[in-house]
């Protein structure tokens, strides 16, 4: 099999519809998301955009993280996804915040895992995205663009394990179909 077809089958695994009694349906919410459309959609337009440059652009988490530039943004995203975000993009959000602190505060044998960061941010922008247009977003397809090297078997095999390792941490059941692979 493949290195790319392997790390798509993992993927898979996991159930992204079945989140931690996150899931709700389309139609329960109409209202309350016509509201927020009309006054929110430049408040979650600037919020993707926020995620998804730091994604594209991994390197700069570094020097933005050294000159507070980062602390500034994510603490400015993070009113924007709790007044504008779904529960689910709220939940995600959460979790890495957990993580993140749980990286900060540990020593240096718990460092933050570049994978599971870009996992992360994927996770957050496939979230603000639907809530932003109603589109869903496979997160793979994220991930093929930013791990250009995936191909590789060790950086599969990191790649694997980060995936794992963030579905737990966010929640996300393997899905019935894959659970005895």
């Amino acid at each position: 099999m493949p290195v790319t077809d392997l790390f798509t089958e993992v993927m898979s695994e996991y159930s992204q519809d079945k989140r931690q009694n996150l899931s709700n349906s389309h139609e329960e919410h109409m209202q309350v998301d016509e509201f927020y459309r009309e006054v929110g959609v430049k408040k979650l337009e600037e919020a993707v955009t926020f995620w998804t440059h730091y994604l594209v652009n991994m390197k700069e988490i570094g020097k933005d993280s050294k000159n507070g530039t980062l602390e500034k943004g994510l603490r400015k995203n993070e009113e924007l996804i709790i007044v504008y975000g779904s529960a689910r993009t709220i939940h995600d959000y959460a979790a890495f915040q957990q993580y993140s602190y749980a990286c900060n505060s540990s020593t240096e044998s718990n460092p933050q895992n570049p994978y599971e960061i870009m996992i992360f941010y994927t996770q957050v922008i496939v979230d603000l995205k639907y809530d932003f247009t109603g589109i869903k977003t496979n997160p793979l397809d994220l991930l093929r663009l930013q791990i250009n090297d995936i191909s590789e078997a060790e950086n599969e095999k990191l790649a694997i394990k980060a995936y794992r390792d963030v579905m737990d941490k966010l929640g996300v059941p393997k899905s019935e179909s894959k659970k005895n692979k």
